[in-house]
């Protein structure tokens, strides 16, 4: 599970969404509300605090 102040390297997946939408409709839990369909690349990344400009480039 992700803690609060851990950040993450995401490849986003839009054709994924409606696979997202039918998990949602059986189990909404499963699905995190503002986060699009998605692989995680790398996780943890930095700290939140510590992310800034140049590793967001």
């Amino acid at each position: 599970m992700p803690h609060l102040g851990t950040t993450a390297v995401l490849a986003v997946l839009p054709a994924a969404e409606p696979l997202l939408e039918l998990a949602a409709a059986v189990d909404e839990r499963v699905v995190r509300p503002g986060v699009p369909a998605h692989a995680a690349l790398l996780y943890p990344w930095l700290p939140a605090d510590r992310a800034g400009g140049a590793e967001l480039d």
